[in-house]
């Protein structure tokens, strides 16, 4: 009879598991029914307080439509609030939906270009001690305010977020921005925040329409011909914008850096256009003072690879001199640009000449604004 009651024990432990299951992964539905996803986050400056801080949420169906995922509705709203910090925006955000926020899947967070005269530790301090948020998402700022980024709607975009983190991580793979995100900000007091420009499309009228007044169908091509674009990087330092820099001077800091493992770059576009693309394989960054004068030197060793065709291959050696004097060139005048800005020593040249030269004296001015820079950059062909 032993045999049957462990039987009937086990079948009970069984049951009541499965039981336990089902109610837990009921609970976890209506949970997440209670919630709402959240695709990114702006926050700009409010009209009646601190803070304007509006939020991209995404909804499993469209504004009218039948399916979970239909592209000619939209599938997001937006909605803001003001408060005297961000956590009281979240919190008014959250009883305005009905439902708890949810952002642990935010695609970025983007600040409007009146924020940066603000800390961003401080601006951010929400998001960074939140248990919910992901440290590593990115943080990037508008040329206007931050709810012009999130009211965009992309033609066959079931998500708008989605193509902003695709053009910045392209930015970013390209070598024309760089990855800045809440860590690094929770980290540092300065930042290089990639700058998203909104393009509105130009106004076209009709033809033959009443009293000039535009068309249904012009309206809505209108609406699918705004885009947005990587405009550059803005530098950041306690709430003080030190420098803004163009997509070409980020790619050189980024080579300066070694912050470039991989670029493309085309060569010769005005006759016959040859894409390159280019590893760096070593970077060396000294200081050296010759005739009582600091001078950076950076030596970059790279590989280059023909992207496009190999009819260029018997000219290896002039496709490797023009790579290193586009290069050169390149950070060259990337340092110069930085160096013109007061507190704009991004590149560490304070800290390397000291390590050199621990007994300088620095004078009135620092080492950086009066550093000049030598770039080498040696360049070999991978056939």
């Amino acid at each position: 009879m032993k045999t049957p009651d462990r039987l009937k024990k086990l079948i009970i432990i069984v049951l009541a598991a499965m039981v336990a299951l089902s109610i837990s992964s009921c609970s976890s539905v209506v949970e997440l029914e209670k919630q709402a996803i959240v695709s990114a986050v702006g926050i700009d400056k409010g009209e009646n307080a601190r803070f304007k801080v509006c939020a991209q949420i995404f909804q499993s169906m469209g504004a009218g439509s039948s399916t979970p995922i239909d592209s000619s509705q939209t599938n997001t709203i937006v909605v803001s609030a003001e408060g005297n910090t961000v956590a009281q925006c979240m919190d008014q955000m959250s009883v305005i939906l009905g439902r708890k926020l949810n952002i642990g899947h935010s695609k970025y967070i983007v600040l409007g270009n009146d924020m940066l005269s603000v800390p961003l530790s401080e601006t951010l301090d929400y998001f960074i001690r939140s248990e919910q948020t992901y440290l590593g998402v990115p943080v990037i700022c508008s040329s206007t305010t931050a709810r012009d980024i999130l009211d965009v709607k992309l033609k066959n975009e079931v998500e708008t977020a989605i193509a902003v983190e695709n053009i910045i991580r392209t930015a970013i793979e390209d070598g024309k921005a760089l990855k800045t995100d809440l860590l690094s900000i929770a980290n540092s007091r300065t930042a290089a925040i990639p700058i998203i420009r909104k393009e509105e499309p130009s106004q076209k009228q009709s033809e033959g329409g009443e009293g000039g007044k535009e068309s249904e169908g012009s309206e809505s091509a209108e609406e699918e011909d705004i885009k947005l674009l990587f405009e550059g990087t803005q530098i950041v330092n306690d709430g003080k914008i030190i420098y803004t820099a163009s997509a070409e001077e980020t790619e050189g800091y980024c080579w300066l850096e070694g912050k470039l493992e991989r670029s493309q770059i085309c060569l010769r576009e005005d006759t016959d256009p040859l894409n390159v693309g280019i590893d760096l394989v070593k970077r060396t960054a000294t200081v050296k003072r010759i005739n009582g004068e600091y001078v950076m030197v950076y030596k970059l060793r790279i590989k280059a690879k023909l992207v496009d065709s190999l009819a260029y291959a018997s000219n290896c050696g002039d496709i490797c001199g023009e790579v290193e004097e586009r290069l050169e060139k390149l950070c060259a005048d990337s340092f110069t640009a930085l160096s013109s800005k007061p507190d704009g020593d991004f590149l560490g040249v304070e800290k390397i000449t000291r390590s050199v030269y621990p007994f300088t004296s620095l004078h009135d001015d620092d080492i950086f604004s009066s550093c000049s820079v030598s770039v080498n950059v040696e360049c070999t062909i991978d056939k």
